[in-house]
């Protein structure tokens, strides 16, 4: 009888801390960040920011933009994506370093307002 008391709390505790986990990580947002502050991040490092597109091009597949807010950084989107130069987007990925520049490899990309 204490086996299945003990097997039903373990199976309870590990069900518990699997949807509080679920729970904390909605919860956990990474604040945008400004172009100008990813000097200071290493590669490795995931980023959000709000820019606006400069350029946009489109390569067999991936799309390279130039992001610009007070300076500028190129972001890789590894599929199509149609920009116009002046729109305002939220871009989040992983920095990366390309031919000694900081770049983002991006994860994920939405239209913003331009406010």
């Amino acid at each position: 009888m204490q086996d299945k008391t003990l097997l039903r709390f373990a199976i309870g505790g590990c069900i518990f801390g699997i949807l509080l986990l679920f729970v904390f990580s909605q919860a956990i947002h990474l604040p945008d960040s400004s172009i100008s502050e990813l000097e200071e991040m290493k590669p490795g490092d995931k980023v959000i920011i709000k820019a606006e597109v400069i350029m946009a091009s489109n390569r067999g597949g991936t799309t390279i933009l130039d992001l610009g807010q007070e300076c500028t950084i190129k972001a890789v989107v590894f599929d199509q994506v149609d920009l116009k130069s002046g729109s305002m987007v939220r871009v989040g990925g992983t920095l990366q370093e390309y031919k000694g520049e900081m770049e983002i490899i991006v994860d994920k990309i939405q239209f913003v307002d331009n406010d």
